[in-house]
């Protein structure tokens, strides 16, 4: 049975799943059986750029699958099972060799541009090892979906209460409290100081003008970046599935891309506007039963240059005594 320092351990690689915003909503804790119950957290949501809530339930399925990874490689077999006032529990028993996954540690969004290597062979394998996922490699098409990422950024970033959500998650200054905790700080999104101030300027109390005069679009362009790419990777998952397990799925399928060398960003807006959405689903979705959730651009991060990534410390993440 586990006791609160092994899931400590354990708690300790879960929490490098992705999630939205890097809000990071789920918790842990141990109920009366020595099962690991995660739980949400009501007061950390996404009003405006997720209402219903579909992109915090698949962080939680991306931090469920995290926790079955951080359990395979301690050597511990385990069972998901529903519990009551919980999204999940897991069942564990110590009777499997354990899993080692390097990939858990070295991934994380890049942000930068990739440099120009030819990279068939790893996308020919990711492409094998993941069939929720579609590529994209002529340069040309990969352009198209450039410029129309920025379309797709534009059309969120023009709607007020989104654009200050987003802030509210943006860490711009070393010296915001959150920096190294939670949400997308400077160095996570590739901005140097200056770059910095200025994207609060642009998206905070300038962007109106500078959208009027044509510059809000320049000033927010990710298209050189996502040009940049090897491949485009578009996750497509059966219609209708459960956050959740999409959420598992998302993980996995992003460690792939890892385990290939392949470094690698979301570009959600393309999947979350309606618009680019239909156009990118009719051109590439493998059937009609599958449904476009992200997006992602990937290729060779520069050599030497890691990503930063910031979470919470583990004593944020485990409640206080155990849930029966």
């Amino acid at each position: 049975m586990l006791d609160r320092a092994a899931l400590e351990r354990i708690v300790d690689r879960a929490r490098l799943a992705p999630s939205v915003h890097n809000i990071q909503p789920t918790r842990w804790s141990l109920d009366d059986m020595g099962r690991i119950l995660l739980l949400d957290s009501p007061s950390i949501h996404l009003p405006v750029a997720d209402p219903d809530g579909r992109d915090v339930l698949i962080s939680h399925g991306a931090a469920l699958e995290g926790t079955v990874i951080a359990l395979a490689e301690a050597g511990w077999a385990s069972e998901v099972e529903p519990a009551d006032g919980a999204l999940a529990a897991i069942r564990v028993a110590r009777d499997t060799p354990a899993d080692a996954k390097p990939e858990v540690e070295s991934r994380a969004s890049w942000r930068g541009s990739f440099i120009r290597s030819p990279e068939s062979a790893a996308l020919d394998r990711l492409e094998k090892d993941c069939p929720d996922l579609v590529l994209v490699r002529d340069p040309a098409a990969i352009g198209r979906i450039a410029h129309d990422g920025d379309e797709a950024s534009m059309h969120f970033l023009r709607d007020v209460g989104h654009r200050r959500e987003l802030l509210d998650w943006m860490r711009l200054t070393r010296a915001h409290p959150h920096w190294a905790s939670d949400g997308l700080n400077a160095e996570a999104m590739a901005l140097s100081p200056v770059e910095a101030r200025a994207a609060g300027m642009v998206l905070g109390p300038l962007f109106g003008v500078l959208d009027r005069v044509g510059l809000a679009r320049i000033l927010t362009s990710e298209r050189s970046k996502t040009a940049s790419a090897s491949a485009i990777a578009l996750f497509f998952r059966p219609r209708g599935e459960t956050p959740m397990i999409t959420g598992r799925a998302f993980y996995r399928a992003w460690l792939a891309m890892e385990r290939q060398g392949l470094a690698a960003c979301p570009v959600s807006v393309l999947a979350d506007w309606s618009e680019t959405n239909a156009h990118l689903s009719a051109q590439y979705s493998p059937s009609d039963d599958r449904a476009l959730l992200s997006v992602f651009r990937i290729g060779k991060r520069p050599s030497g240059i890691g990503s930063a990534r910031s979470r919470k410390p583990i004593g944020q993440l485990i409640t206080a005594g155990q849930v029966g």
